[in-house]
């Protein structure tokens, strides 16, 4: 027995419905889906750029509080590549033969610095006398070189040193720092003293002063 029309009609407009009902719901979903991505978008986006002004704000703040006079509040932007030191040395000062004798004023020390391939004429001294350099670069030669200076010296990293200490009744200093193509001999003695601790600071500056004023000699020969 076959259907009536009408209820076939009917079933077929119901089924119809459910169609378009579920393809709109199926649009709605999309939309809010769509929707709800911009809005996370926007607030990353948000989020970033709030972050980068509280950075940037602590960061004017800090400066400000260092130095207020020389503030500049206008933010510059700038990019530099990043500069290596491949020679991985310490910093560099240039010293005079002034300063270094205004470093030793009213002080008796004894003082020789001098490259081994010109031991007559040393690159500077005070109050020096006729060292037996020769003789006392030997000595220096049987001691095993070593980058750990026993005074604690500022220098480039990659110097090597035969050091020797004598303190029996003065103080007696001698260093042989082996450079990349020749050698600096520093001799120091101080007459007056015996302790090692009461004039380490010294020693150690000294030293300093003498190795960057004889290497800027070497280098301007």
């Amino acid at each position: 027995m076959l259907p009536k029309p009408e209820k076939t009609k009917k079933l077929n407009k119901n089924l119809l419905g459910d169609a378009e009902i579920t393809q709109e719901s199926e649009e709605v979903i999309a939309a809010k889906r769509l929707k709800t991505k911009r809005r996370l978008i926007l607030i990353s986006l948000g989020l970033t750029v709030g972050l980068s002004f509280v950075f940037w704000t602590v960061h004017q703040v800090q400066q400000f509080s260092q130095s207020p006079k020389s503030f500049n509040f206008h933010p510059q932007l700038s990019f530099s590549f990043p500069k290596f030191n491949w020679g991985n040395t310490s910093h560099q000062t240039l010293f005079s033969d002034t300063d270094i004798k205004n470093f030793l004023q009213n002080k008796n020390w004894i003082i020789s610095s001098t490259f081994t391939n010109n031991l007559n004429q040393p690159v500077f001294s005070f109050n020096s006398s006729n060292f037996p350099l020769q003789t006392e670069i030997n000595q220096l030669l049987t001691i095993k070189k070593t980058d750990q200076s026993l005074i604690s010296l500022d220098l480039p990293q990659g110097l090597l040193f035969q050091e020797k200490i004598d303190n029996e009744n003065s103080l007696s200093y001698q260093n042989l720092i082996t450079l990349p193509t020749n050698q600096l001999f520093i001799s120091i003695k101080i007459p007056d003293t015996s302790s090692l601790d009461q004039i380490k600071s010294d020693l150690s500056q000294l030293t300093n002063m003498l190795y960057w004023y004889s290497v800027s000699q070497l280098s301007s020969d």
